[in-house]
């Protein structure tokens, strides 16, 4: 009971998120610097109300089931792809450093293997983890190209995500007492690692600093997803409310481009 109730929950917030970030971007699509990117974003935010609308549906109709390989599942993937572009329109095309593309494509690989071994759906998985997988190494870029972070952030950051894919291997391999301690010590370090992006992104919203705003509160959005997908319910929706906020941040981030120009 308690699950159904948070899962309502989540979903309408989340939903309503989406559908207010919409209508803002389609209002104040001239404030953009960009309008092309503009449009990329608008095109994303649309693609993710209808995958949430098909995920409403479906948890009326079928509320104990599994949501099947369907439209909803494309229009999640084109949710990574837009944003990508609106990346790439904003840091005029400028290409991410190999060792970050490397980095971000092994993180996301790995990210995939283990949504099959809970799942089982290879297609689905891997048409998902590859449509993210490009995201997070343009977002990655920009975030590497802005210099956003300090050489200790960048060490956290790199030990606190690559320490989550160990943790949850554990939990894939391991049925002892072991499996309860590394579950519990993933969800700590996944928190911490939205808590830090947060406040990075928050910082620099209120330098009112349109680039590094912009790859830390895509960086925090596409984080907040991968929480997601490596969560059981009800942390599963946790992750999901600050996906919606990381969402809110995002379109502040790009409303403060124009505002620089």
């Amino acid at each position: 009971m308690y699950n159904e109730i948070m899962r309502w929950i989540s979903l309408s917030i989340w939903l309503a998120s989406w559908v207010t970030i919409t209508i803002v971007t389609a209002i104040r699509m001239k404030r953009f610097r960009d309008n092309t990117a503009a449009k990329y974003f608008l095109f994303a935010c649309i693609s993710c109300i209808l995958s949430n609308i098909y995920w409403f549906v479906h948890t009326i109709m079928r509320p104990d089931s599994r949501i099947p390989f369907a439209a909803n599942e494309i229009a999640e993937n084109a949710i990574f792809l837009l944003l990508a572009s609106c990346l790439i329109k904003l840091f005029n095309g400028k290409p991410p450093r190999t060792s970050v593309v490397i980095n971000a494509s092994v993180f996301a690989a790995a990210n995939t293997a283990l949504w099959i071994a809970w799942t089982g759906e290879y297609i689905k998985d891997i048409m998902c983890g590859a449509c993210f997988g490009y995201f997070l190494c343009i977002t990655a870029g920009a975030v590497d190209n802005t210099e956003l972070l300090s050489k200790r952030q960048k060490a956290f950051f790199f030990v606190s995500t690559w320490s989550v894919i160990a943790l949850q291997s554990i939990t894939l391999f391991t049925r002892s007492h072991l499996k309860d301690i590394a579950d519990t010590v993933c969800y700590f370090l996944m928190a911490a690692v939205i808590i830090v992006w947060f406040a990075v992104t928050r910082a620099e919203i209120r330098r009112q600093n349109a680039d590094k705003s912009t790859a830390a509160a895509m960086m925090l959005f596409a984080w907040c997803d991968i929480v997601m997908y490596l969560s059981a319910e009800p942390m599963y929706f946790g992750a999901m409310l600050c996906s919606a906020a990381g969402i809110v941040l995002v379109l502040m981030s790009l409303l403060i481009t124009e505002d620089e120009k």
